[in-house]
């Protein structure tokens, strides 16, 4: 669920397992303190509670709720971006999580899909969130300093080309799939896995659905698609509210299933 600024800073404090922790503006306002400086450009992702109260006239009481899963991008302004892509700096905050945790990253947006792109995977740092304890937000800074190698990455992905034939495809999906299982990202949380729904679909949309934006109909296949694919199964599953706390270890997982 998209919101606004506003409404995310009236998240009320909560209790989870007898635990206190804080309305929701004590832990996003310090980073989009910092953030506000390089960009005004901020986009939030929540994800409501099991249990929420409404209206008479039945929407979502905002007034009465607390965002116990929020996922905030950063999007730099052209100047500092890569070519058809935003540079962006994310938060991630889960309290009813197994770990609650909060995450600092940074990454890239395709501008036309806005498909998180990453590749490396020291460009995350996580943290415990410890009842009513504020972030420690020195991560952050780190976030902000690191050099950034992605655009050399997403041209090695425009210039990696397969045949596109039934024995190559089959090779590479019987590769995905294997790799989907097999393959898992701990960050110390939570171990990360991509299912292997999640490469059918992708398959699907490269090799079957002809009216998909990364269907593949010449005699070659480019990965800068096959990567996109993936990402967009990623992104479907946050649009739906499934998930958004492991987006960036997910996405950082493709680079071991695709293998590139």
């Amino acid at each position: 669920m998209d919101i606004t600024i506003d409404e995310l800073l009236k998240g009320k404090p909560t209790v989870i397992k007898g635990k206190n922790y804080f309305g929701t503006a004590a832990y996003v306002e310090p980073f989009l303190e910092r953030l506000h400086n390089l960009t005004d450009d901020f986009r939030v992702h929540v994800q409501l509670p099991d249990q929420i109260t409404k209206t008479i006239t039945g929407d979502i009481n905002t007034d009465d709720i607390t965002y116990n899963r929020v996922y905030i991008e950063a999007v730099m302004p052209d100047e500092i971006c890569y070519d058809n892509h935003d540079k962006v700096i994310g938060m991630v905050m889960g309290l009813d999580t197994r770990k609650p945790v909060a995450k600092f990253y940074s990454g890239a947006l395709n501008a036309a899909c806005t498909n998180l792109c990453v590749f490396d995977p020291g460009y995350l740092f996580c943290q415990p969130i410890d009842p009513e304890t504020p972030l420690d937000f020195k991560p952050l800074q780190k976030v902000l300093d690191m050099k950034d190698a992605t655009a050399e990455t997403l041209r090695i992905l425009h210039e990696t080309h397969f045949e596109n034939k039934i024995s190559e495809l089959e090779k590479r999906l019987g590769m995905w799939c294997r790799n989907a299982i097999h393959e898992t990202y701990d960050s110390g949380f939570q171990p990360v896995k991509l299912s292997i729904d999640n490469v059918i679909q992708a398959y699907k949309s490269l090799f079957e659905k002809e009216d998909s934006d990364y269907y593949q109909g010449g005699n070659t296949v480019s990965m800068f698609d096959v990567y996109n694919a993936f990402t967009q199964q990623i992104t479907n599953a946050r649009d739906k509210g499934k998930d958004l706390i492991n987006m960036f270890e997910k996405t950082l997982l493709l680079r071991q299933i695709l293998c590139f």
